[in-house]
């Protein structure tokens, strides 16, 4: 009771001084709330954002690896398959991108086809649509079904419409035994945008690394057609051959680490 009387009796006696006190202890107090409700509030809204944005991971080979001309499978699909059960991964996609020479006219540019599991055209041309067809099935991704959506360059270059077959293939120059594939692909849709046209100078497997953007005043033999087709379609055509394959669209969850092991070449 003495302790609180004298306690008391120092506040009144000088009450600027502890008037003074009490509002810096009120000030700083009222700070550090503020910016601890700020901090809480930006925390908040960058996981929102990550959570509708999603973050995206791309695994490839090594160009060095590829420009000394590696023949086999890159990265093995079951290290893929490794790297999308992690938790956290909401949705993957994996691809092979491979140029293919046209079976009617093969003195024509080469036809970039990549393989997909993503249904979604506009995950690879965000700015582009769709103008005559459809797109994929689940049942034509999952089972490999002999179908193709292309590029409306592609289109009118080679005179293809949509419900038609298109041969695609390619000429193997090896020293102790060339040979060649061709087999039929069914054009289900056709894409136009800015978006699905790259440089021949890109030269085959290397395209992948190399997009560049045209303008209409630029010649149609600088292009290079593309098509998308199921990714098993293309994963049994090409055995045996330079396959790059990659991983896309990895999103992950909001507020997830994740560590992506070192995949070693075969």
């Amino acid at each position: 009771m003495n302790s609180l009387k004298r306690a008391w009796l120092s506040v009144i006696r000088k009450p600027g001084k502890n008037f003074l006190l009490f509002f810096i202890v009120t000030l700083l107090t009222t700070l550090m709330a503020a910016s601890l409700a700020i901090r809480i509030a930006s925390n908040n809204v960058t996981a929102e954002m990550q959570n509708r944005i999603g973050l995206q991971v791309s695994i490839a080979p090594e160009r060095t690896e590829l420009a000394y001309g590696v023949v086999g499978q890159h990265i093995p699909y079951n290290e893929l398959k490794k790297v999308v059960s992690f938790k956290g991964v909401k949705s993957y996609n994996y691809g092979i991108s491979y140029s293919f020479q046209s079976y009617k006219d093969q003195q024509q540019p080469m036809i970039l086809l990549e393989g997909t599991q993503n249904p979604n055209i506009k995950h690879y041309w965000p700015n582009s649509d769709i103008v005559e067809g459809r797109t994929f099935t689940e049942k034509e991704l999952t089972e490999g079904a002999y179908v193709m959506v292309i590029s409306k360059q592609m289109a009118d270059y080679y005179g293809i419409s949509v419900g038609d077959n298109y041969p695609l293939g390619r000429k193997y120059m090896m020293y102790f035994e060339p040979f060649e594939e061709w087999f039929d692909m069914e054009v289900i849709g056709i894409v136009d945008g800015p978006e699905v046209t790259r440089s021949l100078m890109s030269m085959g497997e290397f395209s992948d690394f190399m997009i560049t953007y045209f303008t209409e005043n630029q010649r149609e033999w600088d292009r290079f057609p593309m098509a998308i087709a199921p990714n098993i379609v293309i994963d049994t055509q090409i055995i045996n051959t330079k396959l790059n394959y990659r991983l896309v669209g990895l999103n992950l969850r909001q507020n997830v680490r994740m560590r992506i092991p070192i995949l070693e070449m075969e």
